[in-house]
């Protein structure tokens, strides 16, 4: 299953084309923007300069999504804008043996909730990571919730343990400091970038470094040198 790909046909529709024209209307975030088209561009790039711009228009749309009677259109644009991290996380699933069916229903509800849940007050920042994180957080939880449940079912010898990390696993809580950024310090905005796009959105180590203008083994170790750094961090802080 390609997300992005199966989204696709909505920017074509007129209730997103329409939605995107309020937004253009109505929001500081979206006026630069021309068309839809120009808008998508900005959206897909990768860049630490375009960050600013990206996170403006996704916490305005979430804004939109979230007080609109119909948010069916908002939601496709969202999730066609946040297909890549999505993508990465229905991988998970599948290989942690979950049906595509049930593992994709799953994640478009949980990450349902996440968007019409987002606390928009307090995040303003880093929003599509924030998403993305928080929906596995969910979806990650009800798997977990699941498997507790077949445990106490079957016999204890056929049950098949994995190390898919639980809901409460510290992982979750150091990814969101390092998303949010409030108390991470000490680095520069691409090494920030990099560390998210590689671990959250599974971003690949070779389009990376060619958008850094590296090679893949000074953006592979750069990676090292960052993440040695914030663990410490992280153990100074305990």
């Amino acid at each position: 299953m390609d997300i992005q790909k199966d989204f696709e046909p909505c920017l074509s529709t007129p209730s997103v084309r329409t939605l995107f024209e309020i937004l253009r209307e109505e929001e500081d975030a979206f006026r630069a923007f021309d068309c839809l088209e120009l808008f998508l561009t900005t959206m897909r790039k990768r860049s630490v300069e375009d960050f600013h711009t990206q996170d403006a228009c996704l916490w305005t749309l979430v804004s939109h999504i979230q007080s609109s009677l119909h948010p069916e259109a908002g939601l496709s644009l969202i999730t066609y804008l946040l297909a890549p991290g999505l993508q990465a996380t229905l991988r998970k699933l599948i290989r942690s043996r979950v049906e595509l069916r049930e593992a994709w229903s799953d994640l478009w509800w949980r990450f349902h909730q996440t968007v019409m849940r987002y606390p928009l007050a307090r995040r303003r920042h880093k929003v599509a990571a924030n998403l993305i994180m928080d929906t596995q957080h969910k979806v990650l939880r009800s798997q977990q919730a699941e498997a507790d449940r077949l445990s106490r079912l079957e016999p204890l010898d056929n049950h098949e343990f994995t190390n898919e990390p639980s809901f409460y696993n510290p992982f979750y809580i150091n990814a969101h400091r390092l998303i949010d950024g409030e108390e991470i310090t000490g680095f520069a905005e691409a090494d920030i970038a990099l560390v998210i796009g590689t671990r959250v959105y599974d971003e690949d180590m070779h389009d990376v470094a060619d958008r850094l203008g590296i090679s893949y083994e000074a953006a592979r170790k750069r990676r090292q040198r960052v993440e040695k750094t914030i663990r410490q961090q992280w153990l100074d802080d305990s």
